[in-house]
C-alpha cells in the first residue's frame, strides 16, 4: 500500500510540476531570447519559454489584452525590442525572396491553440516596429495556403517544423519576423457569441522575434551552431499541418464537447498510471489553475466549502470519471502565489487514499 501511494504522489508532483512550467519558443529562426542557445553573441534570457506579455492575468487584467510586439510586458521593460538587452538587430538567418522556409518551434507545455507568423521590414535596427506592419505581410502554410498552424491537442513537449512561403515581392537586409503563439487551454468567454469554453476569449499568448535578411547574399552572418531547420530527421520532429480555424467556439466544442465546469473530457486527461488518471483545469472563469485526480467511478460527491483553497468533488461528464480537484482563487495567488505549489501534493495524497480506499 504505501509504495502504490508513493508512486501516485510521485506522478501527482510531476503532473503539478507540469503545470507551472513554461510554454514555448521560437528556435529557427533564432529569437531575440534565444540565439544565445545557438552560439550567436546575445546575452542569454533563461526564461525564453515564457516571453509571454508578462503572463496572461498582466496581459488582460492590467493590459486590457495589450502586449509588446516582441512579447514584452506592455508597461515594460520592453527587453526584446530596439533598446532592450536581447534587441542588438544580429542576423540570424538569409533567405531569398518567395522561398519555402522551415520554421522550427518548441513547446515545452501544451497549450493547444494555434500559432501565425509575420514580417515587418525594418532596415533600421534602432527603429521600433509596430504591429500593423506585421500584419501587413501575414506568412502562409505550404501545404494549404492557411495563415495559422493548428496545434494538435494530443502532444506534450514538441519540436514543430512547419513550412512557411515567404513573399516574393518583399525584400530587405534587415526584417523582424514574428511568432505569434495564441494558447487554447484556459476556460473563457467568447466576447462575440458570449457562449463560454475551454480555449474561448482571453488566452495566454507568446511571442519571439528574429531578425532576418530577405534577397541579400552580402549579409555575412557570424559563428554559430547548427539551427534546428537545418537538421533532418530529428527526432520528435512533426510536419503537421492543421487547416486555418477561427479559435472561437465552434472548434474548441469540436476538441471538447459538451464542456462543463470546471471543463475536462477524456482528450484533456493525461494517462500516467492503470488506476488513476491526472488532468489540469481552469477555476471557472478566473483562470486560476486546478489540480485533480479522477478515477473512473460511479461515486456520487459533493461541492466543497468555499475558502481561498477550494476543494471541488464532482462526478464526471459522460463516462462516470470521478475527479476531485483543488483550485486557487486569484485573490489567494496574488497573496500567497506559492501555497498552492506546496499544498498540492500533500492535499492530494490525501485525496488519492481515499479514492483508493472506495
Amino acid at each position: 500500500m504505501f509504495w502504490k501511494i508513493a508512486e501516485t504522489f510521485g506522478l501527482i508532483i510531476i503532473t503539478y510540476l507540469d503545470l507551472s512550467s513554461g510554454h514555448g519558443r521560437l528556435l529557427d529562426p533564432p529569437s531575440r531570447s534565444s540565439m544565445w542557445r545557438y552560439g550567436f553573441p546575445n546575452p542569454p534570457n533563461y526564461d525564453d519559454n515564457q516571453v509571454y506579455c508578462g503572463g496572461v492575468q498582466v496581459q488582460w487584467e492590467q493590459n486590457g489584452g495589450k502586449c509588446g510586439v516582441c512579447g514584452d510586458p506592455w508597461q515594460g521593460p520592453r527587453d526584446n525590442e530596439p533598446g532592450g538587452k536581447f534587441a542588438n538587430g544580429i542576423i540570424v538567418r538569409k533567405y531569398t525572396p518567395g522561398e519555402v522556409i522551415t520554421v522550427v518551434v518548441e513547446l515545452t507545455a501544451n497549450h493547444k491553440g494555434y500559432m501565425e507568423f509575420r514580417l515587418c521590414p525594418n532596415d533600421d535596427p534602432r527603429k521600433v516596429i509596430q504591429q500593423d506592419c506585421l500584419d501587413r505581410y501575414p506568412l502562409r502554410l505550404t501545404e494549404n495556403g492557411k495563415t495559422r498552424f493548428m496545434v494538435p491537442p494530443d502532444v506534450g513537449y514538441q519540436k514543430f517544423n512547419i513550412n512557411l512561403a515567404l513573399p516574393a515581392n518583399v525584400v530587405c537586409r534587415a526584417c523582424v519576423f514574428q511568432w505569434k503563439y495564441n494558447a487554447g487551454n484556459s476556460w473563457g468567454t467568447d466576447p462575440k457569441t458570449g457562449q463560454s469554453c475551454v480555449g474561448c476569449g482571453r488566452q495566454e499568448q507568446f511571442y519571439g522575434c528574429a531578425d532576418v535578411a530577405i534577397g541579400y547574399d552580402d549579409i555575412e552572418i557570424g559563428k554559430h551552431k547548427t539551427l534546428q531547420g537545418d537538421v533532418k530527421d530529428v527526432e520528435n520532429d512533426k510536419k503537421i499541418q492543421k487547416p486555418d480555424t477561427d479559435p472561437g467556439v465552434e472548434d474548441h466544442q469540436h476538441l471538447y464537447p459538451n464542456p462543463v465546469l470546471p471543463g475536462f473530457s477524456d482528450s484533456q486527461i493525461m494517462n500516467n498510471n492503470d488506476n488513476f488518471r491526472f488532468m489540469s483545469v481552469q477555476n471557472g472563469g478566473t483562470m486560476s489553475s486546478c489540480l485533480c485526480v479522477c478515477k473512473k467511478s460511479l461515486i456520487h460527491l459533493y461541492g466543497g466549502a468555499s475558502m481561498d483553497l477550494k476543494l471541488k468533488m464532482f462526478e464526471g461528464d459522460n463516462d462516470s470519471q470521478m475527479c476531485m480537484c483543488m483550485c486557487q482563487n486569484n485573490s489567494s495567488s496574488r497573496r500567497n502565489p506559492g501555497s498552492l505549489t506546496f499544498l498540492a501534493p500533500v492535499i492530494v495524497l490525501l485525496f488519492t487514499y481515499i479514492l483508493r480506499r472506495r
